[in-house]
């Protein structure tokens, strides 16, 4: 295990789960039970003119969004961390042009001479560097949400080609009254993503045997529910009505499928269900910026290649290079052949004899349609019977989200963190819980 990392990052915004740009010191180790998983713990960011640490700059248990760093780390190993763009390895006068970070290129292009110490020099390419998706929006729920709502080109590969079927340029209400059309869109999908908030959220629900027009249950307490939101889908009312009901009955379903601390995530830092225009695919947005970056063009892709090469060029060959594909919901499975030709071509280039093996490993599967069928099929046989039983555990699950949330403001960080500390976390919900008893 290196105790000394060079994490070159995409300059693409909004990488939530990653290490901001600078120099960290911390400790690397392994999580219990999961084998050779490499966790970060405790990194503090330092000054790295002077060595010393930044005030208020420490960062414990960093998580991916899976949560796959807790507080169970063992096997601590003190590591230096830097976190670099390519534009700044290039750049002389930067403190972290590459040859004050690597040392002048040695004969022996395999080991590194940094500080008087050799060390060899591995590299670590991967594909999700160039173009990255997230992971968290690969499952039924969202590809359903798609469906209820029509709004994703996701669809297509799902069902088939698929209808629009919200028109939200449409004269909903008369708060309308003096509001210019063209801001008509921006209105109806504000106030639209509230609501459907309320019924995946809160206690505004259709019972699945609801007949249009019949008001939701608890309509009363809502603050966006209003008979008109019907007129937003394309085919009319009554086909607006219905889909709320199956959305409706698939926020139960999920009570049944889903843990409470992801309900918070999706609902916290995704901000899911949204039909804003800022949104990503599957109706889910960022609380702070984009978290992926799935679309890159050619030219975008090619640029960063070009880095790699120079990399290659001015260091020479490094003693390994492992590529991940990262196919486990990162790398976008569209974009991941032209990615890996294009990079296995950059190598050849600058390394013209290299000996290319492919490992097979296990791969994560992606929901297929199979599974998109099966969950529809139970929205559709959602009975009243289930709907009363479910909305008992709804108000259980719903009251640790909120438990959730009042953790994460507690300690000022986002829902995500708080899988890094599920221990301490349990313990405090423990104690609200029998408090509130009491």
């Amino acid at each position: 295990m290196n105790d000394h990392v060079i994490w070159i990052k995409p300059n693409w915004p909004g990488q939530n789960f990653n290490l901001p740009l600078g120099t960290y010191k911390g400790y690397i180790g392994e999580r219990v039970g999961a084998g050779t998983v490499v966790c970060w713990h405790n990194h503090t960011k330092i000054d790295i003119a002077t060595g010393k640490a930044i005030q208020g700059n420490s960062i414990d248990y960093l998580v991916t969004p899976a949560g796959v760093c807790f507080d169970d780390v063992t096997d601590l190993k003190p590591n230096r961390w830097d976190v670099v763009e390519f534009e700044q390895l290039w750049n002389t006068s930067s403190d972290y042009a590459i040859e004050k970070l690597l040392g002048p290129p040695s004969n022996n292009s395999y080991i590194l001479d940094i500080d008087g110490n050799e060390r060899f020099y591995p590299l670590t390419l991967l594909e999700d560097f160039f173009a990255s998706d997230e992971p968290v929006m690969k499952t039924a729920l969202f590809a359903l949400m798609d469906i209820y709502l029509a709004e994703s080109e996701y669809v297509d590969s799902v069902v088939g080609k698929v209808e629009k079927q919200l028109c939200f340029d449409n004269f909903v209400n008369s708060e309308f009254s003096g509001t210019e059309p063209s801001q008509y869109a921006t209105k109806n999908r504000e106030s639209f993503t509230n609501f459907l908030h309320e019924l995946w959220y809160q206690e505004v629900l259709f019972p699945p045997s609801s007949k249009y027009p019949t008001p939701p249950i608890n309509f009363e307490k809502s603050l966006f529910y209003e008979q008109e939101v019907y007129n937003l889908w394309c085919h009319g009312p009554e086909h607006g009505y219905y889909q709320l009901v199956k959305i409706s009955n698939l926020a139960n379903r999920v009570i049944e499928h889903v843990d409470y601390m992801t309900i918070g995530l999706i609902k916290n830092d995704y901000q899911f269900p949204s039909v804003n225009e800022n949104c990503l695919k599957n109706h889910m947005c960022s609380s702070h910026e984009h978290p992926v970056h799935m679309n890159p063009s050619v030219e975008e892709i090619e640029e960063n290649m070009k880095h790699v090469g120079r990399l290659l060029r001015e260091r020479g060959a490094p003693s390994v290079i492992t590529i991940a594909r990262s196919l486990d919901g990162y790398t976008p499975k569209d974009l991941q052949p032209m990615i890996e030709s294009s990079l296995l071509a950059t190598i050849a280039k600058e390394i013209p004899n290299i000996n290319v093996q492919y490992h097979a490993v296990d791969m994560v599967e992606e929901e297929d349609e199979d599974g998109i069928i099966e969950m529809e099929y139970e929205v559709r046989s959602f009975t009243n019977s289930q709907f009363k039983r479910l909305r008992e555990r709804r108000k259980t699950v719903l009251g640790n989200v909120r438990l959730l949330e009042q953790y994460a403001k507690k300690k000022n960080i986002r829902v995500v963190q708080v899988f890094a500390q599920k221990k301490e976390f349990n313990a405090w919900r423990l104690e609200q819980l029998a408090a509130a008893k009491n």
